[in-house]
């Protein structure tokens, strides 16, 4: 078996920047059950299960592997950060070995403001609480009871006879230390897949572990495309247009398509496109109807627990919930509302 080199991608700091809510409300909720065990070091993984996808790079087959960390403190004394391991793993078998220790540590594996999102809905929740979740950039040192949440990403490239099926993460402290197995799936899509879109459109933004859906804390997020069309002097709108209105977008207006056969398994309707272009929604209306963060979308049920996702619509989709449709059937009008900067298609298999 050939080992190749792990890459340790960038950390995504997942960073709280609008002012809370005026009502204060209940205390918020640990982020994670005490330990049985005084002074623990408790790990968390998000999710459970990670899954190891492929994606073709130039420089070949890249397969990404990313997770979240969860941290606590659960004695009654605060703790330094000295020390993270990282093995990946293949029938108990170590392949590669990473160790990231001080000043590394502390320069890399920040404490992020919030805990990681599972959905939109924690989303919401989390910035309603994040005062109570804010840990110090570059702090390194837990107080007791404190939580963080950590990120981090792997760029794999590995022929497919050397993909782990563990990965084992170590995080030391002073006089104490705690192992995370997390158990690794190579996924395989089941949905065969065509393009959403009629005509030529672009790939703004991808979901490599360097771009910016590879860096969401939200999880349905990590199989994401943000879509859009370019005309010939690579804009996204009409230079003789006002690049404020979102009709002046070249990819405003397109009709989005099934990308497969499928059943509605949900939708948000009624959302206004942001105008002028740049507007978004804010933390308060957000905090009112998360769904919103997303715009106007469908989510399309495959089967085999595949559903694919179709965001910043047009408000007035043509289709409804239990409908089932075609693959090329139309869903609706590419548009720009919800937490969207302009016109462009959020496409994900989650």
């Amino acid at each position: 078996m050939v080992h190749k080199p792990l890459t340790l991608a960038a950390l995504a700091l997942l960073a709280a920047a609008c002012s809370s809510p005026a009502s204060p409300g209940p205390a918020p909720p640990r982020l994670m059950p005490p330990s049985a065990r005084p002074g623990a070091l408790v790990l968390q993984a998000v999710p459970d299960t990670l899954l190891l996808a492929p994606l073709l790079t130039p420089r070949g087959e890249l397969h990404q592997l990313q997770f979240y960390l969860n941290l606590r403190n659960d004695g009654g004394t605060p703790l330094a950060l000295q020390r993270l391991e990282l093995t990946t793993l293949r029938r108990g078998q170590a392949l590669e070995h990473q160790v990231v220790e001080q000043p590394r540590l502390a320069r890399e594996l920040r404490g992020a403001p919030w805990m990681v999102m599972r959905d939109r809905q924690t989303l919401a929740a989390a910035h309603r609480w994040r005062d109570a979740l804010t840990h110090p950039r570059k702090d390194t040192v837990l107080k007791a009871g404190e939580s963080v949440s950590l990120a981090r990403r792997f760029a794999l490239f590995l022929d497919s006879e050397d993909l782990p099926d563990q990965l084992r993460v170590k995080v030391t402290a002073q006089a104490t230390s705690a192992e995370l197995l997390i158990p690794v799936e190579a996924y395989r899509q089941r949905t065969p897949l065509g393009l959403p879109i009629k005509g030529r459109w672009w790939v703004l933004a991808g979901h490599r572990f360097d771009e910016t859906h590879g860096q969401a804390f939200v999880l349905s997020q990590s199989f994401a495309y943000d879509l859009g069309i370019l005309g010939p002097d690579l804009s996204t709108f009409d230079l003789t247009a006002n690049p404020q209105l979102s009709a002046s977008y070249r990819a405003h207006g397109q009709p989005i398509l099934a990308a497969a056969d499928g059943v509605v398994a949900m939708l948000n309707d009624g959302v206004a496109d942001n105008n002028p272009v740049g507007r978004r929604p804010s933390w308060r209306e957000l905090l009112a109807r998360p769904h919103d963060l997303a715009g106007n979308f469908v989510v399309l049920d495959h089967g085999q627990g595949e559903y694919s996702a179709y965001m910043h619509l047009q408000p007035g989709l043509t289709v409804k919930v239990g409908q089932r449709l075609a693959a090329g059937e139309e869903l609706g009008r590419c548009g720009n509302s919800g937490n969207s900067s302009e016109p462009h298609l959020h496409f994900q298999l989650q």
